[in-house]
């Protein structure tokens, strides 16, 4: 089993570039939106990382519905969260 910070590193070794901007949970995964590095929306479908295999998959919402909506906020690791001193300049 894998725990949330597991997860948050999959995801990051695909979109290296990009920081979490949420992640909920059900009993079987963890589903990881991206955001860009200033916070900025991306407009992609969220991720869904298996708890049991670590496997990353797209996840679209409205395919899964039902356990979407039952889905619980995670707390996002301190490493992948925006920070709020980027700026082009740095």
């Amino acid at each position: 089993m894998i725990n949330v910070e597991e997860a948050c590193e999959a995801v990051h070794k695909i979109f290296k570039f990009r920081c979490i901007g949420a992640i909920q949970e059900t009993p079987e995964l963890f589903i990881i939106g991206l955001c860009g590095p200033n916070g900025e929306t991306m407009y992609i479908s969220p991720f869904s990382v298996d708890k049991k295999t670590g496997k990353v998959d797209d996840y679209f919402p409205p395919d899964h519905y039902d356990e979407f909506i039952k889905a619980v906020p995670v707390e996002i690791p301190e490493q992948y969260r925006v920070k709020n001193d980027v700026s082009p300049d740095k």
